[in-house]
């Protein structure tokens, strides 16, 4: 039996280099598609939070409306329209109360919009008894 020269090193298995290669390509491909999906996702989410604040800036200015009504019996006519701050925005806001078919009673629609923007983001509706 002829002895061998041990240098030490038994190789049990591993990769080639057309299989790394062949991974890192997999990888690459992978990777851009990921990080759109991730930057997608990031944008969706800034859009729900300015929804978020823009309902809460008609709901406040919805409320004050009723509540000026309610305590000093004052109703607003034809459209206002002004800003205000929250959440670190300004929001540009605009009211406008119409009559409806019944008499006496009121339609308020509140619209909101991010300063600088064309669109609004939100759109509220109530009714108020004259």
């Amino acid at each position: 039996m002829a002895s061998r020269k041990s240098t030490g090193f038994t190789v049990v298995g591993g990769f080639t280099l057309v299989e790394v290669m062949v991974a890192l390509l997999v990888v690459a491909l992978a990777l851009p598609a990921l990080l759109m999906r991730i930057g997608g996702m990031a944008s969706a989410a800034g859009h729900s939070r300015d929804v978020a604040v823009a309902y809460w800036v008609a709901e406040n200015k919805l409320q004050e409306i009723y509540l000026t009504q309610r305590l000093q019996g004052v109703l607003p006519r034809g459209r206002q329209a002004d800003d205000t701050r929250m959440a670190g925005e300004v929001w540009d806001w605009q009211t406008e109360m119409e009559e409806t078919a019944l008499p006496g009673l009121l339609r308020l629609r509140v619209r909101v919009r991010m300063q600088g923007e064309e669109n609004n983001l939100v759109e509220l509706s109530g009714f108020l008894l004259e």
